[in-house]
C-alpha cells in the first residue's frame, strides 16, 4: 500500500514538472488560447469585442514571462519581462522588463522553448537616468486570429521564457546556425 501511495505521488509529481517546463503556462501560450477560445465566442454570437478585450486584458495584464540571465552576464534584473499591452483583436502582446547595466547595447534578448532558442527579440530601450536602469520593450504579434481566423504561430506560442545574453555567447551563436 505504501509502496502504490509512493509510486502515484511521485507520478504526480514528475507530471506537474513537465507542465511546468513544457511552456504551457506561459503567458504568451495562455494568450493564443485565450484569442482562439474567444473568437469561437464571437463567431457564435456569445460575447462582443468589446467584451472579449476587456476580458483579455483583464486576464493579461501584469502577467510576468519567465526572465534569466545567461551566465556569466553582467547584468541584473530589476523586474522580469511582464504583459503592458494587448490588442487581442489584433493578436498583439507587449512585454517589459527593467534592468540594470552599463550596456545595454551589447546585450541580446532571446525568446525561448526551455533550453531551446527560438529567436532574437528587437526591443526598445529607455534609459532611466535616475536610478541607471533601463525599459526593455518587445512586441509579438501572435497572428491575426480573431479578424482574421487564423491559428497562433506555433513558433511565438511556444515561448516560455527570454534570456538575455551576449553577442558571441554559445547561446547567441546557436540561434544564428
Amino acid at each position: 500500500m505504501k509502496k502504490t501511495f509512493l509510486a502515484s505521488m511521485v507520478a504526480v509529481l514528475l507530471c506537474m514538472i513537465l507542465a511546468a517546463c513544457s511552456g504551457d503556462n506561459s503567458p504568451i501560450s495562455k494568450y493564443c488560447d485565450s484569442l482562439e477560445k474567444g473568437r469561437e465566442k464571437m463567431y457564435e454570437g456569445n460575447m462582443t469585442n468589446g467584451e472579449f478585450s476587456r476580458k483579455i486584458n483583464e486576464e493579461f495584464m501584469g502577467q510576468q514571462l519567465t526572465t534569466e540571465l545567461d551566465v556569466d552576464v553582467p547584468f541584473e534584473i530589476i523586474e522580469p519581462f511582464k504583459v503592458v499591452s494587448l490588442s487581442p483583436l489584433y493578436g498583439g502582446i507587449e512585454f517589459e522588463a527593467i534592468i540594470k547595466t552599463d550596456k545595454p547595447q551589447d546585450f541580446v534578448y532571446i525568446a525561448c522553448h526551455n533550453n531551446k532558442p527560438i529567436q532574437i527579440l528587437n526591443c526598445n530601450t529607455k534609459w532611466n537616468e535616475d536610478d541607471d536602469t533601463y525599459n526593455i520593450k518587445f512586441f509579438l504579434n501572435v497572428g491575426n486570429i480573431i479578424q482574421g481566423g487564423e491559428k497562433a504561430d506555433e513558433k511565438l506560442r511556444s515561448i516560455s521564457r527570454v534570456v538575455v545574453t551576449e553577442y558571441g555567447s554559445d547561446l547567441f551563436i546557436e540561434i544564428n546556425n
